[in-house]
Formats: structure tokens, C-alpha cells, sequence
């Protein structure tokens, strides 16, 4: 099987040749691991291990992306504004995508409904996207499409602490600016979904929304403000022609899980084991109600580099997943996994899976 025909089947519920896996090293990992197998920059761990899915496409999908641009810049530092309605600090070529923000544009939610969002069909939005269809075409792996979701590209905009209050004192605004929203970003995966094909895989849809222990809010507050505009939104991508709506979230997102499957997601990534979302319990409670992409502890178990802990935590997830419906991985492999302890747990999974 290509790994495109080897996801698809796993997606189907049907078995792969193969467990399917999902990698994402993050770009200040990929050194360390490059110096440790004593490879050229050209070589990258997920073509070097063969990993089947790396990171769905992205749009350029900033509510007000003409905006973009560096303010100031010292100390290895810039201070940009960067299309979300606020001007942040980050580390110039970091890799890392965290920032501070110094400044938002609205100061209340009707600030925020007083504005026009960019065209989602701007050329600038998709100019990246052929050098990302490329390479993985050139590795053989499937295209998925990706966009953000309504939480959390709203929170941007208007700051988590402040769009989680909106929600209690303006909730007439804040719905019609999530409705706003969602419509935004359904011309966005639409328009991703035609450039890059990825009709038949499918689109995922990234709202981080959980802490560890918990979501962000309840499930009283995802039935009001998101279960319409999210079953609208997916309705309308089905209906289109989009074969599946997965979605992401890191965090604890089990309360908010029979929500998500009603609203119609149907996959789940990156299901963190240290949030209490253990693929072999959600197997046993749901059945094959959804597909599960992730799994495997970024955070604890592997950063810790035991590794007969490894394979016992690795192992009995690669026998729930042979007979499809489960793509492994983990949400990111980060600067506290040791290279060489990486390079064993990947030679590890392919070994057995």
C-alpha cells in the first residue's frame, strides 16, 4: 500500500497493510535529531522513517491577513501585526509558534462585529500552498486540507479571557460572531479542498479549546454557541463533496466529545494520553464511532525516555489499530524527546506495526 492508500483504509475501518503513523517534529527538534544520525538538512525524520501523514495544509486564513507586516524589530525579536486584529512579540525564525500580545484592536465585541473580515478567496491566503502539495506528493503521503476553528481563531482576535466573558455577558453578539466566523471559514476549506484536491481525505478543522484537565468552557456553552454553526459548517463541506470533517484539539476534550460527534466530526486528533483520553478506553466506550489519529504521550512518556515504559505504552496501541480506525502519533515531537530515544521508538513502531 502507498501510505495514502494505507490512511484511507484505516480512515475505512478497514485493515491496513500496516499501522498508519502521524509525525510532527517541530522545526527546533529536527537539528538535534540531523546531528544525532549524522545526516544532511535535507534529511527529515518523517521522510527518513517513512511516517504517513505530517501536517494537514493550511490557508493563510487571518481574519484581516492584508494587514500583515513587521513593526519593529531588536534583539532577534520583531513586534508584527499579524492579521488577527492585534500586534504581537515573537522570536525572529524561532520555530516557535507562541507569541505575546501587546495589543488588540477591539476592545469589545461590537468592535469586533463593527469590522469586515479580508475576501477568504485573496490569492495571498493559498500562495504558499504549491511548495506544500509538493512536497508531499514527492513523499507520497496524503493531502489533507486544514483551517481554524470558531473558538479558537475567534479568541485571537478578541483574547481568550475576553471572548470566554462575552460569552456570559454578550451572548447575542458573540453568537452572531461566531456565525461570522464560520462562514468565513467555510469559503476557506472550500477553497483549500479545490486547491489541493484533498476532496476524498478530508479537511481538519483546528479549535483548540482544553487545558489538560478540562475543556475551556462546558458543554452548555458549545450547545449554544457552536453545535449550530459547526453542524451548519460541516453540513455544508459534506455536501460539497468533502468525504470527512476531523477535528483538532489538544487538552481534555471529553466532555465536549459527544458534542463534537453530534455537531459532525468524525475523527479526533491528537487524543492525549495525560488528559485521560486513552485510545483502548475510547475504543471500548464508542466502538468505531470515529477515527482516532494521535494516542501517544509526547509530554510525559516519551520526553522521559524509558524505554521499557515506551513499549509497553506503545505496544497495545499498535494491536488496537491493525484492524483499522487509528492512525498513531503523537500532537508533536518537541526539544525534551532525547534524538536517540526518538530514533528507537521509531524504529520501534515499524518494527511491529
Amino acid at each position: 500500500m502507498t501510505a495514502e492508500e494505507r490512511v484511507r483504509a484505516a480512515m475505512n475501518f478497514e485493515r491496513p497493510d500496516r499501522v498508519p503513523y502521524w509525525d510532527s517534529p517541530w522545526d527546533r527538534f529536527i537539528p538535534a535529531w540531523q546531528r544525532y544520525k549524522k545526516v544532511g538538512p535535507e534529511v527529515l525524520p518523517q521522510d527518513y522513517y517513512q511516517s504517513d501523514i505530517l501536517m494537514p495544509i493550511p490557508a493563510e486564513e487571518q481574519f484581516w491577513v492584508t494587514e500583515k507586516r513587521i513593526l519593529a524589530s531588536a534583539d532577534g525579536f520583531d513586534v508584527v501585526n499579524d492579521g488577527w486584529g492585534r500586534e504581537v512579540h515573537i522570536g525572529r525564525n524561532s520555530g516557535v509558534y507562541f507569541s505575546e500580545t501587546l495589543r488588540r484592536d477591539a476592545q469589545t465585541m461590537e468592535d469586533l462585529l463593527q469590522r469586515d473580515f479580508d475576501s477568504p478567496l485573496l490569492p495571498c491566503r493559498y500562495e504558499h500552498l504549491e511548495k506544500f502539495i509538493a512536497g508531499e506528493r514527492k513523499a507520497q503521503r496524503p493531502i489533507f486540507a486544514k483551517i481554524g476553528g470558531l473558538y479558537c481563531r475567534s479568541q485571537f482576535a478578541r483574547g481568550e479571557a475576553e471572548l470566554l466573558m462575552d460569552m456570559l455577558l454578550e451572548p447575542e453578539k458573540t453568537a452572531l460572531f461566531f456565525q461570522r466566523v464560520a462562514q468565513q471559514q467555510l469559503q476557506i476549506g472550500l477553497e483549500l479542498l479545490r486547491r489541493t484536491g484533498a476532496w476524498e481525505n478530508g479537511l481538519f478543522v483546528y479549535d483548540d479549546m482544553a487545558g489538560t484537565r478540562a475543556p475551556m468552557f462546558g458543554p452548555e456553552l458549545f450547545a449554544k454557541f457552536l453545535l449550530e454553526p459547526y453542524q451548519r459548517m460541516i453540513g455544508e463541506l459534506k455536501a460539497a463533496g468533502c468525504r470527512r470533517v476531523c477535528f483538532h484539539s489538544d487538552g481534555n476534550i471529553l466532555p465536549l466529545l459527544d458534542l463534537l460527534l453530534e455537531a459532525g466530526f468524525e475523527g479526533f486528533n491528537p487524543l492525549e494520553p495525560r488528559c485521560g483520553l486513552d485510545l483502548v478506553r475510547l475504543r471500548e466506550r464508542y466502538g468505531r464511532r470515529f477515527i482516532m489519529f494521535g494516542g501517544i504521550c509526547n509530554t510525559e512518556i516519551l520526553p522521559r525516555g524509558d524505554r521499557q515504559e515506551i513499549e509497553r505504552h506503545v505496544r497495545p496501541l499498535l494491536e488496537l489499530a491493525r484492524d483499522g480506525g487509528i492512525v498513531l502519533g503523537c500532537a508533536s515531537i518537541g526539544e525534551d524527546v532525547a534524538p536517540e530515544i526518538y530514533d528507537w521508538y521509531r524504529q520501534m513502531i515499524n518494527k511491529y506495526r
